[in-house]
Order: C-alpha cells, then structure tokens, then sequence
C-alpha cells in the first residue's frame, strides 16, 4: 500500500481483504476514463 509519504508491506489477510473492500467501494463510485475525460473538460471550459 502506497502514501503520499512512502509505501507499508500489509500481509495479514483480513487486512488485505479490508483494504480491497475499501478499493471496490471507491472504484465501484468512480468515472468511467471517458467520462472524467468529459467532465474535466466541461471544467476546463468554465475557466476559459
């Protein structure tokens, strides 16, 4: 698992299942790369 300060080796298996079911979770709410694509360039259009 990497920080923004420096990277921790987990090996323990619950917390090695804890953390995929809090990865899932966030990819599960994220965009699709198409759309984050079009919605940072609507942004981008708001600044212009």
């Amino acid at each position: 698992m990497d920080t923004q300060l420096d990277g921790q080796l987990v090996t323990d298996p619950e917390d090695i299942a804890a953390l995929l079911t809090v990865w899932e979770n966030v990819r599960g709410e994220a965009l699709s790369h198409w759309q984050s694509a079009d919605l940072l360039g609507e942004m981008a259009k708001a600044w212009i």
